[in-house]
């Protein structure tokens, strides 16, 4: 047996679109029923969930979290993939969240990663527009910084509810996109339900 191929990390390497779906739940059903949506990913969030998770903030910090999610010892099929060792760094697939004035200062120094997405609600914060992602300023700095993003030679990606900003960004040539979340899906249905019926 060999090493399962990473599919998402070499779409991505290659700009082809891949759409995803954030789950912050923190259920493995939600998460089942999210994977049979057609998604091409989904992210199991960890920032804004019970199972909450620091920022990486530095330079240093983003490589060294890189290098040591990468050295990191990982599964090799219960001893089933022989090619373990040599072919695990070919299929492993970091990538880092840039949604504050400090990420941005250092983008290009943190971008030695196979991607890197941005964060728009925390940016927005981060701008000085609190809770108003569609600020022109923020959305200026969301393109220039998928710009900067590509011209280190990497994929961007996003993760925002509001579907004109996702399709503007795979305008833009993001490859990871993700217009949603469980927990959104959950509550906007529910509430569209109730409006119907009321």
């Amino acid at each position: 047996m060999h090493l399962p191929v990473n599919s998402f990390k070499h779409a991505i390497a290659a700009r082809k679109l891949q759409l995803g779906l954030w789950s912050i739940l923190f259920s493995h059903v939600t998460v089942k029923i999210i994977a049979g949506a057609g998604c091409d990913w989904i992210v199991l969030d960890t920032e804004h969930a019970a199972n909450e998770l620091p920022m990486v903030y530095a330079q240093l910090q983003a490589s060294d979290a890189a290098r040591g999610y990468s050295s990191a010892p990982r599964a090799n099929r219960f001893g089933r993939a022989k090619d373990n060792a040599t072919h695990c760094e070919d299929e492993l697939c970091v990538l880092l969240q840039v949604e504050t004035r400090r990420g941005l200062d250092n983008l290009e120094a943190i971008a030695g990663v196979e991607g890197v997405f941005i964060g728009p609600g925390d940016l927005a914060a981060a701008l000085g527009h609190v809770g108003d992602a569609k600020h022109p300023d923020v959305l200026r700095t969301i393109e220039a910084t998928i710009a900067r993003i590509h011209a280190c030679g990497k994929p961007a990606g996003i993760l925002t509810p509001d579907e004109t900003l996702a399709r503007r960004c795979i305008e833009l040539g993001g490859s990871f996109v993700a217009n949603g979340s469980d927990q959104g899906l959950m509550a906007r249905g529910a509430e569209q339900l109730v409006a119907r019926l009321s």
